[in-house]
């Protein structure tokens, strides 16, 4: 396979079709006269693509980035920008493109055992399902290799400028003053690659923005643990891609509220989001790839996800948006993920942290969602997490396989069957 793409090689219209499918959601949502965080979270989503699909249509820079680089700085330079992982698992939830894209990536090397949340990013743009972007921002932020090799991949394929956010291992000031240096080379470079400067008031104002996010998200969290849940089970990975593609801006910030006004408003009536709560459940690492999974326990279960770690337990720390690299390089290392990533579950007493957890949202059980395809990072810490949920909280931990993007290695089917197994086990433990 020829590895650089020409113009001629890119098809808009898988893009054009992923909007589509989001306007729809969106007018659907409406229709039925759901939540309105519901409706603006995918709004949000086709507004997100669209931006992209504007800017390159318009001849002007967008910026393609992986998890966790900070984008309160595209925000600020007026750069639009695409979660490298947010479009391969749109295109590919939306369009039932799995077989072509994992091919596509096959055929350069990239074999199953590797994660497939990151083989589908380089099969989409193999395939030139996407545009080509002005450069490529990649990091080692999550001490994932898929991480930060996936995007340099595409760089290669789509001949586009990379640059590699280098982002230290343990948390220090010393690490802080590396990593706050190492946004500001960033921030040279898209200067450089795409001619938009910095406007350093708007970014002072984007993290303001980012820092009442982060806090919103926190409440949701707690909001969670009241009985009965007040909670959506989808709205937690919601409010995370959110956060992920809107940190910093307005819109995003509306969507926080908005979910925060609803959650609050059924807490405060004693209102569940199941009429008859049977099962309340710890959501350990990415929910399944289908998110109708979900709804199933929900509806025909009982079961609700009452926690979720992995997306709402924020570091517990005051920062300052007035120093903005400052602020963006500590919020890096406050992000929920970064810090259940590797090896620092170990570190600042997380496992306790997911202990007192359990016990604050009284968690009957915990599901833990275990991606099969290649994630050594979150595998590797799940027997200890298992067995610290099962030794000090005294909850039970059920081992889901997962596949994020590729429902034929762990399907709905499988899911069901194994969530039937530990929902007897959970009627008997807590009897």
């Amino acid at each position: 396979m020829k590895l650089w793409l020409t113009d001629e090689g890119i098809d808009r219209a898988k893009l054009d079709q992923v909007i589509a499918i989001q306007w729809a959601k969106a007018e659907g949502v409406k229709a039925k006269n759901k939540p309105k965080s519901q409706a603006l979270f995918y709004s949000l989503m086709a507004n997100y693509f669209q931006n992209t699909k504007n800017a390159s249509e318009s001849g002007d820079a967008w910026v393609l980035h992986t998890t966790s680089v900070p984008v309160e700085v595209f925000t600020s330079m007026g750069l639009p920008s695409i979660l490298g992982p947010l479009s391969s698992s749109s295109i590919l939830r939306s369009l039932k493109l799995q077989p072509e894209c994992f091919q596509a990536a096959d055929e350069i090397g990239l074999n199953y055992g590797i994660c497939n949340g990151h083989r589908s990013q380089v099969g989409i743009f193999l395939r030139g399902w996407f545009p080509r972007p002005s450069c490529v921002i990649n990091l080692n932020g999550s001490q994932c290799d898929n991480v930060a090799k996936t995007l340099g991949i595409v760089a290669y394929v789509y001949n586009v400028p990379e640059f590699f956010l280098d982002v230290p291992y343990f948390y220090s000031d010393r690490g802080v003053a590396y990593l706050a240096n190492e946004i500001k080379k960033m921030i040279h470079f898209l200067e450089e690659v795409t001619h938009h400067r910095m406007d350093w008031a708007k970014l002072e104002e984007a993290c303001h923005i980012s820092n009442r996010m982060a806090r919103l998200s926190s409440e949701i969290g707690r909001l969670a643990h009241r009985v009965p849940c007040p909670m959506d089970s989808r709205s937690g990975g919601q409010q995370y891609l959110i956060h992920w593609m809107y940190a910093g801006q307005p819109e995003g910030l509306k969507f926080f509220e908005a979910l925060r006004d609803e959650v609050r408003a059924r807490a405060d009536q004693g209102i569940g989001v199941h009429p008859n709560e049977k099962h309340r459940l710890m959501s350990v690492f990415l929910p399944h790839g289908n998110p109708r999974i979900l709804d199933w326990m929900r509806q025909e279960k009982g079961a609700v996800v009452v926690s979720e770690p992995y997306y709402f337990c924020w570091k517990d720390e005051e920062l300052d948006p007035s120093k903005p690299l400052e602020f963006l390089a500590r919020r890096m290392y406050n992000d929920p993920l970064h810090l259940f990533a590797g090896g620092r579950v170990f570190e600042d007493r997380l496992l306790d942290r997911l202990v007192q957890e359990a016990k604050d949202s009284k968690a009957h059980g915990a599901i833990d969602w275990a991606n099969i395809a290649g994630c050594r990072n979150h595998c590797s810490l799940g027997r200890p997490i298992r067995e610290a949920l099962k030794e000090k909280a005294g909850i039970p931990v059920g081992l889901v396989d997962v596949d994020l993007n590729d429902q034929s290695q762990a399907g709905e089917d499988l899911a069901k069957e194994k969530l039937e197994t530990f929902f007897e086990l959970l009627e008997s433990w807590t009897k």
